[in-house]
């Protein structure tokens, strides 16, 4: 028994109007933006890993998962296993640059896509590295090692 709302969201196809409204189950932590907007066009169970301290996968991802059209994820593992568990499923989406832990070719054997989000870190990357770079030129890591060695003190 699903544990959706029967409410439905009207699409269309080849013109004439059907109503389907998607179960999605979302991992991934998002902020309540991202999931008011998810919310008005699907019935979305909310379990996000940092929040929950559990990485799904396996039977567990499997029950969580269970009448779900997509799976929204960032680290739980989306395996064959998995897949040929969830009938319904239709959509794969990892929220990282490289969908590592989602099995690509098993989803594409099954129809599944499964979309993924390149450069979604970049300012993160980009601002790490500017204080790698200022760490460099302050000369940071040798006056820590002397800070931290026998006898090292300012």
């Amino acid at each position: 028994m699903s544990q959706f709302s029967t409410a439905l969201h009207p699409v269309t196809l080849l013109g004439r109007p059907l109503y389907f409204r998607p179960a999605m189950l979302v991992t991934a932590e998002l902020d309540e933006t991202s999931l008011e907007t998810l919310r008005s066009m699907a019935d979305v169970r909310y379990r996000p890993y940092r929040q929950t301290l559990q990485v799904l996968t396996g039977r567990d991802l499997v029950e969580a998962a269970a009448d779900c059209h997509v799976i929204v994820t960032e680290v739980d593992l989306v395996d064959l296993e998995v897949l040929t568990q969830l009938p319904k499923l239709k959509l794969v989406l990892s929220c990282r640059g490289n969908p590592v832990n989602v099995d690509v070719a098993a989803c594409t054997a099954l129809g599944i896509p499964v979309l993924h989000t390149p450069g979604r870190n970049a300012d993160s990357v980009a601002e790490l590295t500017v204080a790698f770079m200022l760490m460099l030129a302050r000369k940071l890591p040798e006056a820590s090692r002397f800070l931290h060695a026998p006898g090292g003190e300012a």
